[in-house]
C-alpha cells in the first residue's frame, strides 16, 4: 500500500505513520479475532464429532451379538458400515477371550480422536464383556476447512482493511495533511520576517528534522519562532529601554531648549522694543539735520557760495536716506513681528488703492497700468498691499527712459493655488541676479542712479514666505522684468 501510493507521489510522512498504525492495528485484531473464532469453531466441530461416537454406542448391541456368534462376516460387514460415516476412519473390535480383531479402515489421518469402548453381551442374565471396539474419528477434514476459512477471513479482512485505510488516509490528507503543511509553509514564511530587522538565530533548537513528518516540522517551526519571539521581545525591552533613556533624555534637551527659546524670545522683545525706539529716537535728529540744513541753504546761501550749498546738498541727501532707510527697517521687522490677520482680502481692490496712491507718480511717468482679474485670498491684506505696493513701486521706478512704463497684473489658476504676476517693460534684471536682489540691502545700482534702500524685494519675500508660498523672478532681460508669486 505505502510503495503504492509512494509511486504516485502522494504520500506524507505523518500519512505513512499512519497507514503503518492502522495496518498494524488492525492486522492484529483480525490474526486476534479470526484465531479467537476459528478455535470456537474448531471446539464445536470437535465437540459435533464426539457426539457422534457417543450416538454409535445405539449399535454396540448388535455388534456385540455378532462377536458371541462368531460370525466373521457379519461382523466385517458392520464394521465397513460404522467405517464409511461421516469423521470416522477406522473401526477395531478385539474379543477379549481369544484375541480375534477385526477392523475396517476408510481413511488415514494425521490428526484423530480415538475412544474405546467395551462390547457387552448377556450370558445366562450377567453382563459380560466379551470384546472391545476402538473407534478412531479423523479430523483433518475439519482442520482442513478450519484453514480454508481462516484464509478466507484474512483476506476479505485484509480487503477491507485496505480500502479503510484508503479512505482514512484521503480523509486525512484532505483534513488534516494538507493544513498541517500549508500552517507550515506559513510559519516558515513568518519566520524569516521576524529576523530581517534584528540578527538573531533560534537558541536551544537543532537544525530542521530531515526525517520528522509534518507535524515534527510544524513543531520546529514553532518552537524556532517562539525562540525567535522571545529574543524579539528580549530586543524589543532593551530597545524600549533605550527609548525610554532617550525620551528622557529628549524631554531634559527640549524642557532646556524651551527655557532657551523662552529667554531667547524675551531678548528678542527687548531687542526689538529697543531697535523701535532707538530707531524713532534716531529719526529726531535726523529731521533736526535736514531742518537745521534746509535753514542754512534759505538764510546763508550767500555765504556758503556753491561749494557750501553742495555739500550741504549731500548733508540733507544722505539724511534723508538714512530716515528712509530707518524707515524700511522697520517695516521689514514688522513684517517678522506682526501677527497676521488673516481673512478675505480682494486683490483687485488693494491694487486698485495702490495705483490711486501713485497716481501721481503715474502721471509723472505717463504710465499704463493693466489689472486683469485678480482673485480673492484668505491672506492678510495689509501685507498684500505691502507686497503689491513695493513690486508696482519698483516697476515704476525702474523703467527706461526711451518708453512710458507698462505694467500688468494677471492672476492663473494653477493645482498649488493662485500664481499672480507682475510684469513690467523697464531696464530689467540680469539672470544671473535672480536670487541676489531677494537679500536685504542688496542693489544692482547706486543711489544717484535709482534711489531706494534695497530693502524693498526683501520684504516682499518676507510677505510671500509668511502666507507659505513663494516669490522668484520669471523674466529678466533688458525688455522688462517678471516677478511670479504663488500663494496657497
Amino acid at each position: 500500500m505505502i510503495v503504492l501510493l509512494r509511486a504516485t507521489n502522494r504520500i506524507s510522512k505523518l500519512g505513512k505513520k499512519l497507514i503503518l498504525l492502522l495496518v498494524t492495528f488492525s492486522s492484529a485484531i483480525t490474526l486476534v479475532i479470526t484465531a479467537i473464532q476459528l478455535f470456537m469453531d474448531y471446539r464445536v466441530q470437535r465437540d459435533q464429532v464426539e457426539t457422534l461416537l457417543e450416538r454409535m454406542s445405539i449399535l454396540f448391541p448388535p455388534i456385540a451379538a455378532q462377536v458371541w456368534s462368531f460370525d466373521d462376516a457379519q461382523i466385517q460387514l458392520s464394521l465397513d458400515s460404522l467405517a464409511h460415516l461421516p469423521n470416522i476412519e477406522r473401526v477395531t473390535v478385539t474379543a477379549t477371550d481369544h484375541g480375534a480383531r477385526w477392523t475396517a479402515q476408510s481413511g488415514h489421518s494425521k490428526r484423530q480422536i480415538v475412544h474405546v469402548y467395551p462390547l457387552i453381551y448377556k450370558v445366562k442374565g450377567d453382563d459380560r464383556q466379551i470384546a472391545t471396539m476402538e473407534i478412531a474419528a479423523g479430523l483433518d477434514e475439519v482442520y482442513g476447512t478450519l484453514v480454508w476459512q481462516g484464509g478466507t477471513i484474512l483476506f476479505s479482512n485484509s480487503i477491507k482493511t485496505f480500502c479503510v485505510v484508503i479512505f482514512i488516509y484521503w480523509v486525512f490528507r484532505h483534513l488534516v495533511t494538507v493544513r498541517i503543511e500549508e500552517l507550515d509553509r506559513r510559519v516558515q514564511g513568518l519566520v524569516p520576517h521576524l529576523s530581517n530587522d534584528h540578527q538573531m538565530t533560534p537558541v536551544g533548537l537543532d537544525d530542521r528534522p530531515a526525517h520528522g513528518d509534518e507535524l515534527d516540522a510544524v513543531r520546529w517551526a514553532f518552537d524556532d519562532m517562539a525562540d525567535r519571539l522571545k529574543l524579539l521581545v528580549l530586543d524589543l525591552n532593551a530597545r524600549n529601554q533605550q527609548l525610554a533613556a532617550e525620551n528622557r533624555q529628549r524631554v531634559r534637551v527640549e524642557m532646556e531648549l524651551r527655557e532657551t527659546v523662552d529667554k531667547l524670545s524675551r531678548a528678542m522683545v527687548e531687542i526689538e522694543r529697543f531697535a523701535y525706539v532707538a530707531a524713532h529716537d534716531l529719526k529726531e535728529p535726523i529731521r533736526s539735520i535736514i531742518s537745521f540744513s534746509q535753514m542754512l541753504d534759505k538764510g546763508y546761501a550767500a555765504q556758503l557760495g556753491d561749494e557750501g550749498r553742495e555739500l550741504l546738498g549731500f548733508l540733507i541727501q544722505g539724511a534723508r536716506h538714512m530716515s528712509s532707510l530707518i524707515t524700511d527697517l522697520l517695516d521689514y521687522g514688522a513684517c517678522e513681528r506682526r501677527r497676521m490677520a488673516v481673512g478675505p482680502a480682494d486683490c483687485n481692490r488693494i491694487v486698485a488703492e495702490i495705483v490711486a496712491g501713485l497716481a501721481a507718480l503715474i502721471e509723472q511717468k505717463h504710465a499704463e497700468i493693466v489689472v486683469e482679474s485678480l482673485p480673492v485670498l484668505e491672506a492678510d491684506p495689509g501685507q498684500l498691499h505691502q507686497l503689491f505696493h513695493n513690486l508696482l513701486a519698483n516697476a515704476l521706478k525702474f523703467s527706461r527712459d526711451d518708453r512710458p512704463p507698462r505694467v500688468t497684473v494677471s492672476a492663473e489658476r494653477v493645482e498649488d493655488g493662485w500664481l499672480l504676476r507682475v510684469a513690467d517693460n523697464g531696464i530689467g534684471i540680469d539672470p544671473q541676479y535672480r536670487d541676489y536682489i531677494f537679500e536685504v540691502f542688496r542693489r544692482l545700482h547706486t543711489r544717484d542712479t535709482f534711489p531706494g534702500t534695497g530693502i524693498g524685494l526683501s520684504i516682499c519675500k518676507r510677505v510671500v514666505e509668511n502666507h507659505g508660498g513663494r516669490i522668484w523672478l520669471e523674466n529678466g532681460n533688458t525688455d522688462g522684468a517678471t516677478f511670479c508669486i504663488l500663494l496657497p
